[in-house]
């Protein structure tokens, strides 16, 4: 086997390559402009007639194929010339719908702008004519029900009499029919009008939304990226090609950039054309505000290193303060869940029994705000808290797999005698393969568990149920609350959720650990390429010095670099196997530092520097929103003390006099005897066992931003409320 340990740093990258080949080699990969329409043509072409004359001002489809971005710079669009188009040709063309619409293309070039932001191909006139296509059909299913239903009524009253139905409603049959008609006409059009709305409008501004959000989240990884690959020297227009090249990491921001890569490769426009175009679509500010500085520093030959630099520094900056508003909202968030959760729910729960011994049914109102209030109370805060996380949420990231498993060879006449019963024996163990490979994706995905905890949850309280060993009924329940709830409800969802909870906990400790050292370990790796040392041994040193799970993964990634002699591949396959956004991204930066310069030092460098950055800020996050667990879960004890003092200081007292007071005495306005004490010590009980349960989901929500963390918070209150009851 080779040893590459006498080569230099990143030797095997592509240092020499030239930028206009790569610009040149992907130009070739584009074989025709419309590939992404339906029709495989590009709407922007120049529309002809059947007779081949073109419509449309040649001059103006010119500047708009070579420009395509131009209708959104100008006041009047690049397609204004259909208007002067015949209306017979362009039907012929184009369609009766599309020609309506192009033919009022200036009314529609916002439109056409909000379509591009928000990554939907179809131009406006294809969209908008499926929208009509699509409304039209939902008036005439309207119109055919309508049809179907009152010629049924009509058949109807000739065969049965249908006095009921119209005495009901007070009409004749014919009356009737023609009213069922129109209301399922009117129905189809206020269908159809819904469908406007939401296609028209609420479809595109919610996916412009979510680009907006990704833009934003991605472009301080890019930045990154794109300085650390500046700063190794490479030059700008190439940097822009590895940038759209690695969507699968930087998301929407490789998207945008490759709107400047297609104008120069396929258009041929220069790079501040394309520039231009992208700041005139981005639905981005900051990605805005960034087109419009790095095109001052290429027009006037600044130090494009240094302007990113800065750019990284002020993206860091403005990171740190929206860091400081999430931790002020989240401690807002937690004020309301102690007075929302916690003091409200105690205040209607004594009111509404202190009331019931005045002779007030309240026990239904009481169940109401317990098993339905409560509950969604709860979820409604959950979603709250993770539209309010979502900015500050790390977007999965998977590379596309580069080297391919190699397939076995087909079966032949030369095979060996032992090979078809290796093939029976490896099918006859194809079920225990899966099943082993299930339990060791549980690791990577802690849901997986409840494919294996919730069946046997389901089958502990069905088999005590089928044995006679639990009680079944509302009887059961309310004689004895605690036990038959905990049979019945508390243990299976023990069961179920405590195996998603220790494998959770498991994996998100071993992230967190590899968060903590490698930053460590990517600035042992840059000194080392620094002082001369290849890749490889740089990797050996740490690797051996290096304890545990990242220990172990460096080691993978060096043996797969010397034996596959694929430095970026190897990486993004050791990004994969982390399996953590960040330092995936941050691991994606090393690989495309390989492939782009030998200096990879410099871009281990600023790698090291941004993950430990980074690190720093996770921490500090981490330990401010600590506080609001320990909120959380002196506001269940609270909780839970109130209703325990309820039910033993209250509802104890009154059940005992009530049994000691003769009939005579007790038959006053309200009897003591007729309150059903067991029932609301069952609803007590009850009530603590949901809160709990919500406000452990609430508390990991808060301070880790996991419903999954949560998870262990949830089991332990839980495990607190069923203990205090049993014992008081």
């Amino acid at each position: 086997m080779p040893d590459d340990e006498a080569r230099p740093p990143g030797a095997d990258s592509d240092v020499e390559a030239d930028p206009r080949e790569e610009w040149t080699a992907r130009r070739e990969e584009t074989d025709d402009l419309g590939a992404d329409h339906p029709d495989g043509r590009s709407d922007r072409d120049t529309a002809v007639t059947a007779d081949g004359e073109a419509l449309g001002d040649t001059d103006t489809e010119a500047t708009a194929a070579h420009n395509p971005e131009e209708s959104f710079l100008r006041p009047s669009g690049a397609t204004a010339g259909f208007e002067s188009i015949d209306r017979e040709d362009l039907r012929e063309h184009y369609g009766p719908i599309r020609t309506f619409f192009k033919r009022r293309a200036g009314r529609y070039q916002a439109f056409q702008r909000r379509l591009t932001q928000a990554w939907l191909r179809d131009t406006y006139d294809i969209y908008l004519a499926a929208m009509v296509g699509h409304m039209i059909l939902i008036v005439a299913a309207a119109v055919a029900l309508a049809l179907v239903a009152s010629v049924g009524l009509l058949a109807a009253a000739h065969f049965w009499t249908l006095s009921g139905l119209t005495g009901a409603t007070g009409l004749s049959v014919p009356a009737l029919a023609g009213s069922v008609a129109g209301a399922l006409v009117a129905g189809g059009v206020v269908a159809a009008g819904l469908y406007y709305l939401w296609r028209r409008v609420y479809r595109v501004r919610m996916r412009i939304d979510r680009r907006r959000r990704e833009i934003d989240y991605n472009l301080p990884y890019a930045l990154t990226f794109m300085y650390a690959l500046s700063r190794a020297g490479v030059s700008f227009d190439r940097i822009l090609v590895r940038l759209a090249d690695a969507e699968e990491t930087y998301g929407a921001v490789s998207q945008e950039f490759d709107r400047v890569v297609r104008d120069v490769e396929v258009f041929g426009n220069n790079l501040y054309i394309g520039l231009e175009n992208l700041r005139a679509v981005t639905p981005s500010t900051e990605l805005r505000r960034f087109t419009d500085d790095i095109t001052t520093v290429l027009e006037s030959g600044g130090d494009i290193s240094g302007f990113l630099r800065d750019e990284v520094d002020d993206q860091l900056d403005a990171a740190v303060e929206a860091q400081e508003a999430y931790v002020e909202r989240l401690e807002l968030l937690s004020e309301v869940f102690v007075v929302g959760f916690v003091a409200a729910p105690l205040f209607l729960l004594v009111v509404l029994i202190v009331v019931s011994f005045l002779g007030e049914e309240t026990l239904d109102a009481i169940r109401l705000l317990i098993y339905v209030a409560i509950p969604l109370a709860l979820t409604g805060f959950a979603v709250l808290i993770d539209v309010v996380s979502q900015p500050f949420r790390s977007t999965p990231v998977e590379f596309s797999p580069g080297r391919a498993r190699p397939a076995p060879p087909a079966p032949g006449e030369a095979d060996p005698d032992w090979r078809e019963e290796y093939q029976r024996t490896k099918r006859l163990q194809g079920i225990r393969t899966r099943l082993v490979n299930q339990l060791v994706q549980v690791r990577e995905a802690p849901e997986r568990a409840f494919l294996f905890s919730v069946p046997i949850a389901v089958a502990l309280p069905a088999a005590g149920v089928l044995t006679g060993a639990v009680p079944l009924g509302v009887d059961a329940m309310v004689a004895n609350p605690v036990a038959v709830s905990t049979e019945l409800v508390v243990a299976p969802l023990v069961v179920a959720t405590a195996p998603v909870a220790v494998v959770y906990e498991y994996r998100a400790r071993q992230e967190a650990a590899f968060q903590r050292r490698f930053p460590d370990v990517l600035d042992l790796l840059a000194v080392s390429n620094r002082r001369g040392l290849s890749l490889t041994a740089a990797l050996a040193i740490v690797a051996d010095s290096t304890s545990g799970r990242i220990g172990a993964e460096l080691e993978r990634l060096r043996n797969d670099i010397r034996w596959n002699f694929d430095t970026a591949e190897a990486f993004e396959a050791f990004g994969d196997r982390i399996a953590s956004p960040e330092l995936t991204r941050t691991v994606k930066l090393v690989a495309e530092g390989s492939r782009a310069t030998s200096d990879l030092h410099t871009v281990l460098d600023v790698a090291a520097a941004d993950t430990a950055e980074r690190a720093r800020r996770r921490s500090q996050r981490r330990q401010a929103l600590q506080s609001y667990l320990a909120i959380i879960v002196i506001g269940f004890l609270v909780y839970l003390l109130v209703v325990l003092m309820l039910s033993t200081s209250f509802l104890d007292p009154i059940e005992t006099y009530a049994a000691e007071l003769p009939p005579a005495v007790d038959s006053g306005p309200v009897s003591l005897a007729a309150i059903p004490v067991d029932q609301y010590r069952t609803v007590l009980f009850h009530s603590a066992l949901i809160q709990g349960f919500g406000s452990g989901l609430l508390a990991g929500k808060l301070a880790e931003d996991s419903l999954y963390a949560g998870l262990k918070y949830a089991i332990g209150l839980l495990v607190v409320a069923v203990v205090a009851f049993t014992i008081v």
